[in-house]
């Protein structure tokens, strides 16, 4: 596997497909088409552009949440900080500088994370995934002829085991369930699709599991911990949205996007028609 520290090594090589792990920074540079923004696609073309456009700063669930993926793979924790300042005094603002750049998050939110860091990790199965697998490799090649590369948290080559961590409101079973296709499909499908391409399998070798650890306000308890394979048959059928989506994309590109569109609509949920017909005016 090749490790590259810049944009412009990865660029040099040219090599595809292939694996290598990369700086997360320099990783967020490589102008390929990722599974965030098939998700944003799905949602709307025009939020999707909007994105591209003008890309959101993160909330703060979101450095939260990837403050827990860097304490459980070791990966970036030095792009977070603890604050521990007061931004108000001299000595406080000398110590931002220090941490420019940074995501920071405050005593509590963090004490939060390693709480919940502790829950995930006294879940016995959970440890010995996060224990066994690589972390934060990256996969790039052609999907429907589109340039495309994806991070996986976890990847523990032997078993053919792509793995992502989730901090999450409800990791509950039945609402996992419900929010499959919300975009966890979407990521298991592309990231299963890269990785068979860069290590000559195929997809349907691949397994992807979420380990999902939900917020709670308790001791550190394994209560709350889940592990959750997605089935074949929603890989599969994400896996042809994506190429759908692509393809879509594709022409968005060329000919541009204005606005939701001028179309005819029709209720997706019709209202009953009285099969009697109607009375009066």
């Amino acid at each position: 596997m090749k490790h590259y520290k810049t944009l412009e090594e990865f660029e040099a090589d040219g090599t595809e497909p292939r694996l290598f792990t990369m700086p997360a920074p320099e990783y967020r540079r490589i102008k390929a088409k990722t599974q965030s923004q098939i998700r944003n696609w799905l949602k709307s073309p025009s939020y999707w552009l909007a994105v591209q456009q003008e890309p959101p700063s993160p909330t703060d669930a979101m450095i939260m949440g990837a403050y827990f993926d860097a304490l459980l793979t070791g990966d970036g924790i030095e792009h977070f900080a603890v604050k521990t300042w007061d931004g108000r005094t001299k000595e406080g603002k000398a110590e931002a500088d220090k941490h420019a750049g940074k995501q920071i998050l405050s005593a509590g939110a963090a004490a939060d994370v390693l709480r919940w860091r502790d829950s995930l990790l006294m879940n016995s199965e959970a440890r010995q995934l996060i224990e066994a697998a690589q972390k934060q490799v990256c996969a790039f090649g052609h999907i429907a002829g589109m340039p495309c590369v994806g991070r996986a948290d976890l990847w523990i080559e032997s078993e053919n085991h792509l793995l992502d961590i989730k901090l999450l409101n409800n990791a509950e079973p039945e609402e996992m369930s419900r929010r499959l296709t919300d975009g966890y499909d979407i990521q298991a499908a592309m990231y299963t699709a890269l990785f068979a391409h860069a290590t000559g399998k195929k997809r349907e070798e691949l397994r992807f599991t979420l380990i999902a650890q939900e917020k709670h306000c308790f001791s550190a308890t394994p209560n709350f911990t889940g592990l959750y394979e997605i089935a074949r048959l929603d890989i599969d059928a994400a896996h042809w949205q994506i190429q759908k989506s692509l393809a879509e994309i594709a022409n968005a590109e060329v000919f541009g996007i204005t606005g939701y569109g001028h179309r005819v609509i029709s209720a997706k949920w019709q209202r009953p028609v009285p099969t009697g017909g109607f009375n009066g005016a």
